[in-house]
């Protein structure tokens, strides 16, 4: 049974009756009952076939697969690999020497381009530095002056998060270039924008440069400033790189902030409210793929490619952002999750990876249902973990299971298998909320819709 996150302690008391045995039950009391008593056939219907992503032609995954495919857990050197010197680059083969000597690992040389401020300035365009952002821009300076302490700031998030950067053979700090642009043509004409980029609709990344495109929201000016600084970070060193998911993911995750009333910045936050998180739209992606019948399920995210992220903009990074969302906030599965980090060169990344959930794929993939079904600002993803501890057995009679409203889904410890039918009494009482007064429910529920469009109670 689920329990509200409203709840102020009260418990449901629920009496199952009937000799069953199989599948796990879980209970969660969210939805509404047309009376105290009810009988349950747990027959199972067939399972609606997973519809593919609109965004791919990759077919529906075998549940008995692996939660991420492992064919596509490390990117091509075509799609990553940098245009930096030979010596550079890195290999997974061992030495062959006997006694091998530990070799010295340098990132690449600082290959950016030096720009001189007095032309750009003559040009309508300013140069402003820090110690982790050269940035040029033609955008007003009250939005381009901020994001040098941003960038200061995610610097050390960053570090923290995947470790330290090697120095290069210059011992010179890593400091990234970024083009920030409100008139494109302005930029063109003086040389700013490489001839073989891509061409830009938000954001692209080099090295350690990238350029943008100005955005009308201060919010997601900064956030997309994050989001490709990010990559600067994760892809600086030559090699095979994590698959586009975790690629684009972490960006986001990291793009996603919060500014605090002292200055500081909160990286990977949860959005609370449209309102301080403007054009980001990640979470109402979520929601209207929810509502079309068009989830993804972890193996289809892990098989996102370059074809999906160029066909549709804003929907593989919505599934990406809240993958790397999901696993970094959940208590289960979080140090899991953050041991990738420590990979983002090389092939371990897809080893590490194939091994991290295999222990609990089925309750993973049934949380992470959950989690996109009921998806919103504000939701607590730590509070809605499934609840699995304690003996689970067969039924013989009845059993009285206490279910704790102020928690999500938790085990009632019972088996069942598909045919069998259930018959489910509840008594007590739920306070889901208080306001001019509170808000108790009894077991046929309260008629609103309340959680994910059912009837809380």
């Amino acid at each position: 049974m689920q329990g509200s996150i409203h709840d102020v302690g009260k418990l449901w008391r629920v009496r199952w009756r009937t000799l069953v045995g199989g599948a796990l039950l879980l209970c969660m009391a969210t939805g509404g009952c047309t009376g105290d008593d009810e009988k349950i056939n747990s027959e199972k219907k067939p399972a609606p076939a997973v519809q593919p992503s609109a965004l791919s032609n990759t077919p529906p995954r075998e549940t008995s697969e692996l939660l991420f495919d492992r064919s596509r857990s490390t990117t091509t050197d075509t799609n990553v690999r940098l245009s930096l010197d030979d010596t550079n680059t890195r290999t997974d083969e061992p030495a062959r020497s006997a006694e091998p000597a530990r070799q010295q690992i340098f990132r690449p040389s600082d290959q950016r381009v030096q720009h001189d401020p007095t032309r750009l300035a003559q040009i309508g365009i300013r140069q402003t530095v820090s110690p982790r952002l050269v940035l040029v821009s033609d955008i007003d300076p009250g939005g381009a002056l901020p994001l040098h302490s941003l960038i200061d700031q995610v610097y050390d998030a960053w570090v923290d998060y995947f470790g330290p950067l090697p120095p290069n053979r210059e011992g010179t700090e890593f400091q990234i270039t970024g083009h920030i642009f409100a008139d494109r043509g302005r930029f063109e004409s003086a040389g700013l924008l490489p001839l073989d980029l891509p061409m830009i609709e938000f954001g692209r990344h080099r090295g350690a440069e990238f350029w943008m495109h100005d955005q009308e929201a201060d919010y997601y000016r900064r956030h997309l400033t994050i989001h490709e600084a990010t990559h600067c970070f994760m892809t600086i060193m030559p090699g095979l790189h994590p698959p586009l998911w975790y690629l684009e993911g972490m960006a986001e995750y990291f793009g996603t902030h919060r500014v605090e009333s002292d200055g500081t910045v909160s990286f990977g936050v949860f959005p609370d409210s449209p309102q301080n998180f403007r054009s980001h739209g990640r979470i109402e992606i979520i929601q209207q793929e929810v509502a079309a019948g068009s989830p993804l399920t972890l193996q289809q995210v892990g098989l996102l490619n370059d074809a999906d992220f160029a066909r549709s903009r804003s929907v593989p990074y919505a599934w990406s952002w809240a993958v790397c969302m999901f696993l970094d906030s959940h208590p289960r599965y979080r140090d899991r999750f953050r041991k990738l980090a420590e990979h983002l060169e090389g092939r371990a990344f897809a080893r590490e990876l194939a091994q991290t959930f295999v222990e609990d794929r089925p309750l993973l993939a049934a949380e992470w249902d959950e989690f996109v079904r009921r998806i919103d600002y504000g939701y607590p993803i730590d509070a809605n973990v499934f609840v699995v501890e304690g003996e689970v057995s067969e039924l013989d009679g009845e059993r009285t299971v206490e279910v704790d409203a102020a928690r999500s889904w938790q085990s009632s410890g019972i088996h069942v298998n598909a045919g069998d039918q259930i018959e489910i009494e509840a008594d007590g009482t739920v306070t889901l909320n208080e306001t001019t007064e509170p808000w108790v429910s009894e077991p046929q529920g309260i008629s609103i819709e309340y959680a994910a469009g059912n009837p809380i109670g």
